[in-house]
């Protein structure tokens, strides 16, 4: 609930308007004086903004170019680490079957696998 002594929001936009105008009056009046006083100063700051800001450009690309190449690589490590993987499950089931398991053993301790009966039809 609003008090009684609290103002319209209309005068509080009135006084914000008013405050930010007298502002950018400020701004203007000593951006004049600043230009009276040393008139080749807006110049020099745009050359040197100018010059920082193709730095910046070069630090970036520098950056951005060093980034990359770390992801490559690391793609590169995580693809050959894959490539690893897949080649060794393809040469563990040759191995197993090569080497006969417990399962393939006969019940007599042989490493012969009993041949399968025959039924006559």
């Amino acid at each position: 609930m609003k008090g009684a002594h609290q103002p319209a929001r209309s005068a509080k936009k009135k006084r914000v308007a008013k405050a930010s105008g007298l502002t950018s009056e400020i701004v203007a009046k000593i951006g004049r004086q600043i230009n009276d006083r040393w008139p080749n100063l807006g110049r020099q700051l745009a050359s040197l903004f100018r010059a920082s800001h193709e730095k910046i450009d070069d630090l970036y690309s520098s950056v951005a170019q060093a980034v990359s190449e770390q992801k490559e690589a690391f793609d590169d490590r995580r693809a050959a680490r894959k490539a690893q993987d897949r080649a060794e499950i393809r040469t563990v089931p040759q191995a197993v079957s090569a080497h006969p398991g417990p399962r393939a053993r006969a019940t007599n301790g042989s490493g012969v696998s009993p041949s399968p009966k025959r039924t006559s039809s």
